[in-house]
């Protein structure tokens, strides 16, 4: 199931893209993003398993790094981030797009990035929509300009996405954003865990890439990075 929004041109399917005026959607699936890790600093590992859908940003910071066929959240060392603060945040530390982070609340995201485009109900989340600027140094004038997705759950970001051409606000997820070549992603965390055709329009053909059991996708087009979504566990 998914909405499209014809009169701002945005999309929504948890994951839509735009290109050269078409639509491309996929089927939801999830993606998780983090900052680069301090270096000299002893990383402490945490399991998806320990994540629930009501966790809140406690403002841990960390990054997914490869451990055989999945991911797993490293984040820096610190007095306040105890075994019983682990359990409860689980993997929440790595999924966030710069400055915003699943887990928090809304009226400090929105203090951050301002107020919606559009709110859409689906799938059982409000779906807050904002449009952002596009990066005017990578030329992608046939694209409609890029978004940012916030699904919503008892106050709470349960769930983000980024989608559309490169962003003026310097927002990544694993030193990867939107258009960036998938090659740059596999440097990183390695290659998807599953990858499967996206729903065709007008000939255009992509992937999503799936970094499962953690909630982390990625739609390709072209070898380029297109979609990013992270989510809480069930979302």
């Amino acid at each position: 199931m998914y909405l499209k929004l014809k009169k701002a041109g945005l999309g929504l399917n948890m994951h839509l893209i735009w290109f050269r005026g078409l639509s491309l959607v996929a089927a939801a699936a999830a993606l998780t993003g983090c900052v680069q890790q301090t270096q000299n600093v002893q990383p402490v590992s945490t399991s998806v398993s320990a994540a629930a859908p009501g966790i809140e940003d406690l403002g841990f910071r960390g990054e997914f790094v490869r451990t055989g066929p999945t991911l797993a959240c490293k984040t820096e060392a610190s007095p306040a981030l105890t075994v019983d603060v682990l359990a409860r945040i689980g993997n929440q530390p790595c999924l966030h797009f710069g400055p915003y982070a699943v887990g928090m609340e809304v009226a400090k995201f929105e203090a951050s990035i301002g107020r919606p485009t559009r709110v859409i109900n689906a799938a059982g989340l409000e779906n807050r929509v904002y449009a952002r600027r596009r990066d005017s140094k990578v030329d992608l004038g046939s694209m409609s300009d890029p978004y940012l997705v916030a699904g919503i759950k008892n106050n709470r970001v349960v769930s983000l996405q980024m989608t559309g051409p490169p962003m003026a606000e310097p927002l990544d997820f694993q030193g990867v954003t939107t258009y960036s070549p998938v090659g740059d992603l596999i440097a990183r965390i390695g290659p998807p865990v599953a990858r499967r055709p996206v729903e065709q329009l007008a000939n255009v053909q992509g992937e999503l890439w799936t970094y499962g059991p953690e909630r982390v996708s990625f739609e390709v087009i072209r070898n380029r990075i297109y979609s990013i979504r992270i989510a809480l566990p069930g979302f």
